[in-house]
């Protein structure tokens, strides 16, 4: 048994124990070991326990705070038992360090201070190669302070983090409110529920520079940003999205809606590079004289869509000269339409416009 099964083991154990403990008094002194054999065995010593009576901490801070020797060799799982965790300043993770709660609904840290912008960050804890990851699992993120921002999380300084059976919820703060923020880092994400919701910026991902992301098996919902609502805006990338939907909703009288925004801003034209596979981008509600966009692309973005559904008042696709689409098997549901310039590459095979009407080589609807 390899040491990831083990420590899976032994977070399954000490969830029992401290929902035990939570109902009955006694039930903290008394220890189960169950032997388990392998190559490797981790020190029970690298698993930290936080909850609200009985765990090595109450506060999952304090629990980060307290690790300094993680290593490839020596690394470390927090375990949050049920409950509500307040936070004033962010959990930042480094590698080697995974973040574990006992449930989406049951676990979940929540930003109360309308200063601090961020509930969870991903960073680097040296001159490790940026391929290192840090896992967080089975928790709720909650982000809803006042503030001028709000992100759920952040990763930067180039480290990238893997978020599996997460919930991302942002809201109430006046200019952005952002599920994840990424500047020369990435996130992968696997059954992840994305919430968020007002301000001026509404975004369920935002990758900024030299970022990568994958998303699988995910759902992405964003409604009511006052000048713009996004799913999934790409300045840089690589991004791929599989098995998943991406929805924005309007819910305020003003702002502009879109699936998925590209666009490298000329910053580094050409490399944001943006796959949807067997998923789903669907906006909707547009209001008279604002753009209700499927995918955008601009200023040399690359997208690639096969297997999936594009659907949006305004159009389902719109691009300009310096982008390449490719598009098939797939659904566009609202016309194509070109940006500035000629319309530059597009191609779309096998797919139709929702009406089962077929749609040209050039995604137009064939004569």
């Amino acid at each position: 048994m390899n040491s990831n099964n083990y420590r899976a083991i032994l977070v399954s154990i000490l969830a029992t124990w401290l929902s035990l403990s939570t109902t009955n008094s006694n039930a903290g002194n008394k220890v189960v070991v169950i032997p388990v054999f392998g190559e490797t065995t981790p020190n029970i010593e690298n698993v930290i326990t936080v909850a609200k009576s009985g765990g090595d901490f109450t506060n999952p801070i304090e629990a980060v705070n307290s690790i300094t020797d993680a290593t490839a060799n020596k690394p470390y799982t927090i375990f949050v038992a049920p409950g509500v965790y307040s936070i004033s300043k962010p959990v930042v993770l480094s590698p080697y360090i995974s973040l574990t709660g006992s449930g989406q609904n049951t676990t979940v840290i929540r930003n109360i201070n309308p200063a601090n912008q961020e509930v969870l960050g991903f960073t680097h804890g040296g001159s490790l190669a940026n391929s290192e990851t840090i896992e967080v699992s089975n928790i709720k993120l909650q982000n809803s302070s006042g503030g001028q921002v709000c992100y759920g999380v952040n990763s930067f300084e180039g480290y990238f983090g893997h978020l599996d059976h997460v919930t991302i919820e942002v809201t109430g703060c006046s200019g952005t409110n952002a599920a994840i923020i990424s500047s020369s880092g990435g996130v992968t994400l696997d059954h992840v529920t994305i919430k968020a919701r007002g301000g001026q910026f509404a975004r369920g991902i935002s990758a900024n520079i030299a970022s990568g992301f994958t998303v699988s098996n995910s759902k992405i919902t964003v409604s009511g940003g006052s000048t713009e609502s996004t799913a999934l805006r790409g300045l840089d990338g690589p991004i791929s999205i599989y098995n998943s939907t991406l929805r924005v909703q309007r819910f305020s009288p003003s702002g502009n809606l879109y699936g998925i925004k590209i666009d490298s801003e000329n910053i580094h034209p050409g490399n944001t590079d943006f796959s949807l596979i067997n998923s789903e981008v669907i906006v909707t509600d547009p209001s008279t004289g604002m753009d209700s966009i499927g995918v955008y692309v601009i200023r040399g973005g690359n997208f690639m869509s096969r297997s999936s559904l594009i659907s949006a008042g305004t159009a389902s696709l719109y691009s300009d000269s310096t982008s390449t689409v490719t598009i098939s098997n797939s659904s566009l549901i609202g016309s194509t339409v070109a940006g500035t310039g000629n319309v530059g590459i597009k191609r779309c095979a096998a797919t139709d416009d929702g009406s089962a009407n077929l749609l040209d080589n050039n995604c137009g609807v064939a004569p």
